[in-house]
């Protein structure tokens, strides 16, 4: 696996307290095959919104690992342009339109390495 992971977690205070990032087993999430958080952000370049908040809820510098909180609506637009991304990101797309259509747009987060 090279893409990101987006999980889903209503009570942001849990993804908080985590001790280690790498323990998201008790969370519902999605790993990505290809996208990274650098990809929805190209993505989102001519659009008025971002991908995720400017500060991280979690950055650990050793590991070089952050969790994000995804822009709901920088969500949508990416879904919106599902219709024009092909190739290798497409089948992450599809993935993440359907974990956003058993889940919420409002409590998605990423896990990114930086």
């Amino acid at each position: 696996m090279v893409g990101s992971t987006l999980i889903y977690e209503p009570n942001h205070t849990k993804l908080v307290a985590l001790s280690n990032i790498d323990n998201i087993d008790d969370f519902i999430y999605l790993d990505l095959d290809y996208m990274m958080t650098i990809d929805f952000s190209t993505l989102l370049l001519d659009e008025d919104v971002r991908w995720c908040e400017k500060e991280p809820v979690i950055y650990d510098p050793e590991s070089g690992i952050a969790l994000l909180k995804i822009d709901p609506e920088g969500l949508q637009r990416i879904l919106d342009q599902a219709g024009n991304i092909d190739g290798k990101f497409s089948a992450d797309i599809e993935k993440i339109s359907k974990f956003i259509n058993k889940y919420d747009f409002n409590d998605i987060y990423e896990r990114s390495t930086f």
